[in-house]
């Protein structure tokens, strides 16, 4: 089903890592999205300064230079109400210490299946329009 037009939303993903990146990017589009990559904080952030209309921002946590929650918090100073799905490979006590998780904001653990990715957008989805 990969029906990337222009009217579908677009999905910003950020991961360091490029296999992992091609994957989510894939994902991404067979779930129907507008996926654009980054491979880095800076290079997210750009998109965003870009005036792209992103509707989410999907973010590896750990990353060297900007982590992804700096990246979310850069993200939201820019755009307040931007949904956030946070992705991670590292344990549930690293990330619940670490990770405070704001209204718009979800984590999905790696390995994740494709419905698990599409359960957890749609549900921040659904809660940023209902905001709206």
């Amino acid at each position: 089903m990969s029906t990337s037009s222009s009217s579908a939303p677009v999905v910003l993903a950020v991961d360091d890592d490029d296999l992992v990146l091609d994957v989510m990017l894939q994902s991404l589009e067979e779930l129907g999205y507008h996926p654009v990559g980054a491979a880095n904080g800076g290079e997210a952030l750009g998109v965003l300064e870009d005036q792209t209309p992103v509707a989410l921002l999907v973010t590896d946590v750990r990353m060297p230079g900007m982590s992804g929650i700096e990246v979310a918090k850069a993200a939201r100073q820019r755009r307040a109400d931007l949904p956030v799905l946070f992705v991670t490979g590292f344990s549930t006590q690293f990330t619940d210490a670490n990770l405070a998780l704001d209204r718009g904001m979800a984590l999905l653990r790696k390995p994740y299946t494709l419905e698990a990715l599409e359960s957890a957008i749609k549900q921040l989805m659904d809660a940023s329009a209902a905001r709206h």
